[in-house]
């Protein structure tokens, strides 16, 4: 057994094993067992318009940040794009480009990790990252923050090399570093604040030198990747800054807890949210910590606070401990390379906490994307240590590499059961715990969704008449994208200005809500239930209008126009096209100025 870490090929063979692993993860039935909810559909819209339109139908900028109207840069649409045009225009289609660059990621994990780590521990680390159920989900969907460990590791990766005094190619490096982190924060908003100052400090902290050639190529590399946003903002004088600096403001004066509960609870935050990446393991609570004076603070611990204590304490142990040995580990380190990776960890992982913490209490657990490698590092860093530390003890090193073994197994068991659950939601309906990694609500797949159209149409088929659909909103868009793609003609029951007896009508909602209460706050007065289908986790009520709530026999549906108006409030978002039309047409007439673009991701 120990031969296969001897030797280049060796080692290339053991984590060539190791990527297929999570490759076979992350791929395994990855269009059937598909997570497209809302934010998917909206994505897929701008895509469809780009591939049917041309590519000057992408747009210059890209999805929105979370609770604002900022909107991030276009990078993620364009990946999207290029997995369009390769792997086709399907939801799944869309979702390859996301999953293989997760794939990369774990050999990208194992580089990084064995610039401070030994061998045999770096690929421990990358087989527990290559099974982690946490980034095999987030491999399995396309979203904007999902790329985020990649280009994270690599333009980390590359600005190491970058400082490297004996590495001939420094300046390259540099310059890769730009290009990778630049186009990392178009990735998420909070990628946006935090990068630009993990590279600040860092460059700082080593005063590496580069010539001038090397700062104009990577300066020049930053404003290539944000020309998009740039034409936008001057066609629309500064509107997204403006929603950048109202998004800061909003989200520093949202929360209304002490400094001192935020730093607790963002503690607790990330304890707990590394022991799921480690472990896969959902269910550990600290309490609620409540501040009652200036150093007192009360914990309330409830039953499952009690029942799951011990998990708690391990996580708890674990980020402390490695936090503590980071820091120390800096202090003491004297090889030069692996100095530089401690600085770079903490410069990266301080800069996130200290931006976390005011979240704390609206945390988000795709915010760990941007601190990836730091639930790996932390347990690397307590086993090295024990290792170096426990050599008297000649069987300490074998029941760390028992505890390593245990949280592999540990997200496999939680991945098969993540999987188990995604095989039987279209036929079955149960229940789900809370869910710490996607938060959903129960487990929906577009196999599942396929099949409910597939039940719509039949009715469509058979009579002719339009689709009435009104769903839950993380279904609704997907659903009314989905028909659209057949080229089922449709409208929203409710909303279609009118109630016609030629339509087939259906609501679909969660198996588990209350269907009841719904139908009789907004239903039962105009329609009656003609049956309901249970597809799993999700069931279908067909409707049929009471005689007399029938306003016309059968909607007119016409051809829309193309708005080139934006929502109310919304910042208008331009296509490469739009901009290229606004400039021609600025030239012999000034009254285009006032032009704006629908978002059809809204």
């Amino acid at each position: 057994m120990k031969t296969i870490f001897q030797g280049r090929k060796g080692i290339l063979t053991a984590l060539a094993l190791i990527v297929v692993l999570g490759a076979f993860l992350r791929l395994y039935h990855l269009s059937d067992w598909l997570h497209f909810e809302l934010d998917q559909a909206r994505d897929a819209k701008v895509i469809t318009s780009a591939i049917e339109g041309g590519i000057g139908n992408l747009p210059l900028l890209g999805p929105r940040a979370g609770g604002t109207f900022l909107r991030l840069g276009p990078g993620f649409y364009y990946v999207e794009y290029i997995g369009a045009l390769i792997f086709g225009n399907t939801p799944g289609g869309l979702t390859v480009p996301i999953a293989l660059l997760s794939i990369a990621s774990i050999a990208v994990l194992y580089v990084l990790m064995r610039r401070y780590f030994e061998t045999k521990l770096s690929l421990a680390l990358a087989l527990l990252f290559s099974v982690s159920v946490f980034f095999v989900l987030y491999g399995r969907f396309a979203w904007n923050p999902n790329p985020l460990p990649f280009f994270l590791l690599c333009g980390f990766y590359a600005l190491l090399k970058a400082v490297d005094t004996d590495e001939p190619y420094r300046e390259r490096w540099f310059v890769a570093s730009a290009l990778l982190l630049s186009f990392a924060t178009q990735l998420h908003f909070l990628a946006f604040v935090a990068l630009p100052f993990i590279v600040v400090v860092f460059l700082s902290i080593k005063r590496v030198r580069f010539s001038w050639r090397a700062w104009v190529m990577a300066m020049c590399t930053v404003l290539l990747l944000y020309v998009p946003m740039i034409l936008n903002e001057v066609i629309t004088g500064g509107a997204n800054s403006q929603e950048f600096l109202a998004a800061v403001q909003g989200k520093s004066n949202k929360s209304q807890h002490t400094i001192a509960e935020q730093f607790i609870r963002n503690t607790t935050n990330q304890a707990e949210g590394y022991w799921v990446i480690l472990s896969g393991y959902e269910d550990s609570s600290m309490g609620q910590f409540v501040s009652t004076g200036l150093i007192d603070f009360e914990l309330t611990c409830n039953d499952n606070c009690h029942k799951h204590l011990i998990a708690s304490l391990t996580a708890l142990m674990i980020f402390i401990g490695g936090t503590i040995l980071l820091i120390w580990n800096t202090w003491k380190e004297t090889d030069v390379r692996k100095k530089d990776f401690l600085i770079l960890a903490i410069a990266w992982f301080g800069s996130c906490f200290v931006l976390f913490t005011p979240l704390s209490y609206d945390f988000s657990p795709r915010f760990f994307l941007l601190t990836a490698p730091f639930p790996f590092l932390f347990i690397g860093l307590i086993v090295d240590f024990l290792k170096k530390h426990c050599t008297q003890h000649a069987w300490i090193s074998s029941v760390l590499w028992v505890l390593l073994s245990t949280l592999v197994f540990s997200n496999l068991f939680y991945v098969s059961h993540r999987f188990d659950a995604l095989r039987r939601a279209s036929s079955e309906y149960f229940e789900i715990a809370p869910d710490r990694i996607l938060k959903e609500k129960t487990r929906v797949t577009l196999e599942q969704q396929e099949r409910v159209l597939d039940y719509m149409q039949s009715f469509q088929k058979e009579n002719g008449y339009p689709i009435y659909m009104f769903s839950e909103p993380e279904h609704r868009r997907a659903l009314k994208y989905l028909m659209e793609r057949r080229g089922m003609q449709n409208d929203v029951v409710g909303f279609s200005g009118g109630v016609y007896s030629q339509g087939n009508h259906f609501l679909v909602f969660r198996t588990g809500s209350n269907h009841t209460k719904t139908l009789n706050k907004k239903y039962t007065d105009v329609y009656t239930v003609i049956e309901k289908v249970e597809f799993g986790t999700l069931t279908i009520i067909r409707l049929q209008p009471k005689t007399e709530m029938i306003t016309g026999e059968r909607q007119i549906f016409e051809e829309k126009a193309q708005s080139t108006a934006s929502a109310p409030g919304v910042p208008e978002r331009y296509t490469w096209s739009e901009w290229w039309n606004h400039q021609s047409g600025s030239a012999d007439d000034e009254a285009t100025d006032d032009m704006s673009v629908s978002d059809s991701s809204e």
